[in-house]
């Protein structure tokens, strides 16, 4: 007797009846676990029309199983589901929710970029939901002014894509021939892309309702304890088995011949993307397509020198980048530039080879701390193999090197959550020489295990948190460091200046030759000396030196010399405050002033500031009539343009970073009056809601507790510095938000009493 029927059923038939209850989990099934850029990776295999597996699923007779509704679907509320799914919860769930909109990230796909001829992968994106409504990506105003549709509109309301569209038309207001491009523009995007993931179909197996309960438990357990996801390698190996060609044999030789690759825990698929790089030099790729396409020659060609490549990269980052194990790699896609540069550089001899690990290790740093591999990794790894091969002969240095900027105060916000710059930092630390606090042995991976090192509070948090300090401060990357287990058990809740004495004296008994506290906090980028502000239980002062001593160590790492003496790109320009007195402009990063008045106005231009000028010129003049705010400011070499907001200390500011570009009011009446800076900052706070209805969106309200100033930010990431296509986009938004932002908050800022 059959037992089970396969049929194809589209997504958006299978979504919208786990919408309806129709279709629902055993109760017995593990919760969703997957990484939502395993969830974007989905959807762009789904988009593209690639393989994403069957569906197995059970009709349910209402005796089977107790059942649960899939995570974030609408609760079954006693209903009797049709159909039970037994493999394929981790899919149809990440779908459900990015399709629908719930759950803890939405999904996004920039039709601009699609009208550019972009693809999918550069497209999408994905936000945590939290931050998508903070900067106002649920909002028709802004998905109609960046053209950025979110996938719930097309899933998770009535009347789909062409309802949005609708809305997106009326808010826009192009009438006309304007109108009937735009409409037509858009028609094809969803053609070509969104419908393909609507009308996607998934092979379905269906058991019968009268499979026993036995058999169907046998087919679950058989399913969890051998089904595995097949990738890429496992086509191609499966592919290469007739061409004589064993990719699971080389690939546990390549294991058995390199600690460091198990160490790492490298994906062989990343070998694959090296060798796809390798492949095809002359226009360099390394997409699924572009793997799944390998032929057996391109890969009996390049796999040993992608092995041999691979093997040394890990040596470069474990011995010079202070990289020792897999969970301090800021990016794993690097790993296929480096691999596949370092098996393509243009000669081996000894003479080079120092040349090239420079040149590599400095290509690493400036990647890692200017995020190029935020998103589309397999772009950037391409985009960087032609550009470092080409600076190893010679040429001009790649882009992510040339181009680079870092916002110093940024560390003050990162934790362990940005995980990318967080790793680098600790990498940062370990390249500097960083030594365990027992003994005062030099970190290695070895001793990492032997110590069970871990990164931990230099001020501890509890201790923090008694002091009324917020969480993302004490968390920061600043107030962390690796610390080995016993150190850090016997910190508990002290404060620094009792146990750094503590230790001190331990060192002093153990008689190390030359192990000092002083030899230690240094090794670790912590401030040391008589005046240590760890000695002295100062967190604000701690976290400012530290950040001083990590920004050398990332100066000298990236081969940028100004990141902590310049002025974060500020520059002596009179600005008109509206208030009758002519003021210095004041940087967006730093806001307060150096001891030499000196910013980034002083010294050699570089490529970006030509890039800035030019951008500045254009926006200035793309605003005419629409604001005369900046009608009075010239365009140049700094990342950022302000002018008054009709109160002296406060500034309407625009400021440009390679991937985004910022308008913000930003507070800041000078030394010494920090209080009156967060006392302006509160009085509006208090009026948030009312602030964002009138601006037309949420914004960022960063009262910045670490610093002396305030910041109001409204953030596009739609391009930036470095992508000069998205430039006409990106100022018109900037523009119109400057335009809003001094409607909502002028009136109030020159009404303020504080």
């Amino acid at each position: 007797m059959k037992r089970f029927s396969a049929d194809p059923h589209s997504l958006s038939h299978l979504l919208s009846s786990i919408h309806n209850r129709e279709r629902a989990l055993p109760d017995f099934q593990r919760d969703f676990v997957w990484d939502p850029k395993a969830t974007q990776e989905l959807l762009i295999s789904i988009a593209m029309g690639y393989p994403a597996g069957s569906l197995l699923e059970v009709r349910n007779r209402g005796d089977l199983f107790a059942v649960r509704e899939f995570e974030g679907a609408p609760a079954l509320d006693g209903h009797q589901p049709t159909f039970l799914i037994l493999d394929g919860q981790q899919r149809l769930t990440s779908l459900y929710q990015a399709l629908y909109g719930v759950g803890d990230h939405r999904y996004y796909v920039k039709l601009q970029s699609l009208l550019e001829a972009e693809d999918i992968e550069q497209a999408l994106f994905h936000l945590r939901a939290t931050k998508a409504e903070r900067r106002g990506y649920d909002s028709i105003e802004r998905q109609a002014r960046e053209l950025v549709v979110p996938f719930a509109a097309v899933f998770g309301r009535t009347g789909g894509f062409f309802e949005w569209l609708d809305e997106i038309v009326r808010v826009r207001g192009e009438t006309g021939e304007q109108e009937k491009d735009l409409r037509a523009h858009l028609r094809a995007v969803y053609a070509k892309w969104i419908k393909a993931i609507e009308d996607y179909d998934f092979p379905v197996i269906t058991l019968s309702d009268d499979t026993p309960v036995e058999a169907v438990c046998t087919i679950f357990e058989t399913l969890n304890r051998t089904g595995v996801t097949l990738t890429v390698f496992e086509l191609l190996t499966a592919r290469f088995w007739t061409k004589d060609l064993n990719l699971r044999e080389r690939w546990e030789q390549a294991l058995e011949s390199n600690d460091a690759v198990e160490q790492f825990q490298i994906e062989p698929y990343y070998l694959l993307q090296a060798i796809a790089l390798c492949a095809h030099r002359d226009a360099p790729t390394c997409k699924r397509s572009d793997v799944l396409n390998l032929k057996p020659e391109q890969v009996r060609t390049f796999w040993e020198p992608v092995v041999v490549g691979l093997r040394e990269v890990l040596e470069i980052l474990t011995q010079e980048c202070g990289v020792l194990a897999a969970a301090w790699l800021p990016y794993a896609p690097m790993l296929v530039t480096m691999s596949a540069v370092w098996a393509s550089r243009p000669s081996q001899l000894g003479a080079e080879q120092a040349v090239y690990r420079s040149k590599l290790t400095q290509w690493f740093w400036c990647s890692v701390f200017g995020q190029s591999y935020e998103n589309a990794p397999n772009s950037q790894a391409a985009r960087d193999y032609g550009e470092l091969l080409e600076w190893f002969r010679g040429g001009p240095a790649p882009q992510s090197v040339a181009s680079f900027t870092f916002d110093r105060d940024q560390l003050a916000d990162v934790t362990p959550r940005q995980r990318a710059v967080y790793r680098g930092v600790i990498a940062l630390i370990v390249r500097h020489g960083a030594k365990d606090f027992y003994l005062g042995r030099k970190i290695t991976p070895e001793l990492v295990a032997e110590e069970r090192m871990n990164d931990h509070h230099v001020f501890p948090r509890a201790y923090l948190r008694e002091r009324s300090v917020s969480g993302r401060s004490a968390d920061c990357v600043l107030n962390r460091t690796l610390i080995d287990h016993r150190t850090n058990k016997s910190i508990g809740m002290r404060p620094p200046s009792e146990y750094m004495r503590n230790i001190g004296e331990q060192l002093r008994k153990g008689q190390t030759a030359g192990i000092t506290l002083e030899v230690i906090l240094e090794s670790h980028l912590l401030p040391a000396g008589s005046d240590n502000p760890l000695l002295k239980d100062d967190f604000d002062e701690f976290l400012e030196k530290r950040k001083q001593l990590i920004l050398k160590a990332l100066e000298e790492a990236t081969g940028m010399e100004d990141l902590t003496t310049r002025r974060s790109n500020s520059v002596s320009t009179p600005v008109d405050d509206s208030s009758g007195v002519m003021q210095k402009s004041t940087p967006f990063e730093e806001r307060e002033e150096d001891e030499d008045g000196q910013g980034e106005g002083q010294g050699e231009w570089k490529e970006r500031h030509y890039l800035r000028v030019e951008f500045w010129r254009t926006l200035l003049e793309r605003s005419k009539g629409k604001t005369k705010l900046f009608q009075n400011i010239k365009p140049g070499r700094n990342h950022w343009l302000a002018t008054g907001a009709g109160r002296s200390g406060a500034r309407f500011t625009y400021v440009i970073l390679q991937d985004q570009g910022v308008v913000e009011l930003y507070i800041d009446h000078g030394k010494g009056r920090g209080e009156e800076n967060k006392a302006v900052f509160d009085a509006l706070f208090s009026e948030r809601k009312v602030i964002e209805q009138e601006f037309g969106g949420a914004m960022d309200w960063e009262r910045l507790d670490h610093r002396r100033g305030c910041r109001i930010a409204k953030r596009f990431m739609i391009g930036g510095l470095k992508d000069k296509r998205s430039w006409p986009t990106l100022q018109d938004a900037m523009i119109d938000a400057v335009v809003r932002l001094e409607k909502a908050l002028r009136p109030r800022i020159t009404g303020l009493k504080v």
